[in-house]
């Protein structure tokens, strides 16, 4: 279904157990097909609509490894992806932040 196995594993994975899931997209990938895809995202969402996934979706135009440094702060072993975008990345971890806010339980 996908050109990476991990994403068809990821998305069962998801599928299986229900679970609340945000799908955290680049525009770069989407037009340069160079990892993931404008058409495996549109796959990957229309799977989560599908199956009744309860999801967002976020496209950032930032490279795939955007979010990869956002932490070299706090962990300086940890090493900053040349694409890290510091703003789509804040964003990003806000949303996965509300996500589990909203939907892990004590």
């Amino acid at each position: 279904m996908f050109k990476f196995f991990h994403l068809s594993a990821a998305l069962a994975a998801i599928l299986s157990s229900q679970i609340p899931t945000n799908l955290l997209a680049t525009q770069q990938d989407a037009v340069n097909h160079s990892l993931v895809s404008q058409e495996e995202n549109q796959k990957i969402e229309a799977e989560l609509q599908k199956h009744q996934i309860n999801h967002r979706v976020f496209r950032y135009d930032a490279g795939h490894g955007f979010f990869a440094g956002i932490f070299v702060d706090k962990y300086p072993y940890f090493e900053q992806h040349p694409s890290f975008n510091f703003e789509a990345a804040f964003d990003a971890w806000q949303q996965v932040l509300e996500l589990f806010q909203t939907n892990l339980k004590d």
